[in-house]
């Protein structure tokens, strides 16, 4: 893959296209029946999505698509299956607008050992937990207004990913392996969204994991590049656009843990049409993944240093913050923003933050800094501080959020001093895109 653009709050975005595994992919219809002997009504099927250049995964989708939480749009769920007994869960929703022209946005929470289920049921997704947690109501302001969505529970025993045996996944570098492969079999399974810009976007410890991922993604985009005696390396694919958005994990995420938990573990007929075992544990947060990726001291990581390659070779970076969020706080994020030595570093010291304003209701939502956009598009590393917000920004301050991602992956400008946004919509402004 290549790409231009990622996000972290961190926020960080980055783009470009990733490249198709070719007409070897194999579909099979495969039927798990021994892992659910023990409720043979509640026995997913499977079809199965394997590939000669990766022989130690294979993508298990649902069979049929689940109808779950948005039943307006397409959708898709499964497991990417790793060789050593690691199986990561997945659930994709299509865009409500122009599914095959809408970007594809890879969303994650952090943690570490935190589901991005939460990210679905509590934040960004197609519908939100209400009545306490009894059912589930259409989010108005879901990212998948204008995007679609593909959620991941990783790494493995996160959420509905599980493992049966080997050593369990302790650091970043080796999740971004399985990410990549997971994009891989994705896209070689669905080619209709190969086309679209990509994103990569993450919350809390996420701001570890997504530029470890974009960085495996760039560099193996790079060996695509190569050519063999003149010719281009037959794999190779134009790369599409990533946002990665990332922030620390806070405790604030919590408050929402036990009618999260009640609500997808208990709920046997739902897991079975995503394509999950009834049987296995859910956890909005697994402690022993926290534990073991701290023991390993991934949490030490300079993620950051991995951002001035991917940002001089065109990947685009945002970084946003809750101004009430305590655990990662907007003026530490935009401090170590601000020291990041790049091509776009001496533009983005010099700039002076400046109102952002949501265009459909012209509130005053945060102040921006932008470095290599000029005034006609959402530039190259922004930093944006929202008001009113804390840890979990699209909770806190749904509209703006939608307003700060729509803006951010069709590369619109946040702050529009020429523009009377009050007289059109975003709507009006994506489209004239």
């Amino acid at each position: 893959m290549k790409f231009s653009s990622f996000v972290f709050v961190l926020a960080i975005q980055a783009t470009r296209a990733s490249p198709s595994l070719g007409p070897e992919s194999q579909l099979v219809l495969h039927d798990y029946k021994a892992a659910f002997d023990a409720n043979e009504d509640a026995r997913p099927v499977h079809e199965l999505v394997l590939h000669s250049a990766l022989d130690r995964y294979a993508l298990r989708v649902a069979v049929p698509d689940p109808t779950l939480c948005d039943p307006s749009v397409k959708q898709h769920s499964g497991f990417l299956d790793i060789s050593d007994d690691r199986h990561l869960f997945f659930w994709f929703f299509e865009s409500r607008k122009a599914p095959l022209k809408a970007p594809l946005t890879l969303w994650l929470n952090g943690g570490p050992g935190g589901s991005s289920m939460m990210g679905l049921l509590f934040e960004l997704g197609p519908c939100t937990i209400a009545n306490e947690g009894e059912n589930t109501i259409v989010n108005d302001h879901g990212w998948n207004t204008y995007s679609n969505l593909l959620f991941l529970d990783q790494p493995a025993d996160v959420g509905y990913s599980y493992s049966s045996g080997g050593a369990p996944v302790d650091n970043s570098p080796v999740a971004a392996e399985d990410v990549y492969a997971f994009l891989q079999l994705f896209l070689s399974r669905y080619p209709e969204y190969e086309s679209a810009p990509f994103h990569v976007a993450g919350e809390s410890y996420g701001g570890t994991y997504v530029p470890h991922i974009v960085s495996e993604i760039h560099r193996r985009n790079k060996k695509l590049d190569v050519t063999d005696g003149g010719s281009p390396n037959t794999l190779r694919k134009d790369l599409k656009k990533i946002h990665l958005e990332s922030r620390p994990f806070q405790n604030t995420a919590l408050l929402c843990r036990v009618r999260l938990d009640t609500r997808l573990a208990e709920q046997d007929v739902n897991e079975v049409a995503v394509g999950v075992d009834p049987s296995l544990p859910f956890d909005l947060v697994n402690w022993e993944i926290n534990k073991i990726f701290t023991d390993s001291g991934d949490i030490m990581r300079h993620s950051a240093a991995l951002l001035p390659e991917l940002i001089n070779d065109g990947i685009r970076l945002l970084v946003y913050a809750g101004m009430a969020d305590i655990a990662c706080d907007y003026m530490g994020n935009e401090a170590w923003v601000d020291k990041l030595e790049h091509i776009f570093h001496e533009e983005f010291h010099h700039f002076k933050a400046r109102p952002w304003f949501t265009i459909d209701s012209n509130t005053h939502a945060g102040d921006v800094r932008s470095a290599g956009g000029g005034i006609e598009r959402a530039g190259n590393v922004t930093f944006v501080n929202v008001f009113e917000a804390g840890h979990m920004v699209p909770h806190d301050q749904p509209e703006a959020a939608l307003d700060l991602f729509a803006r951010w992956i069709f590369d619109i400008p946040l702050y529009m001093d020429n523009i009377p946004t009050h007289r059109v919509t975003l709507e009006d402004l994506i489209r004239s895109q």
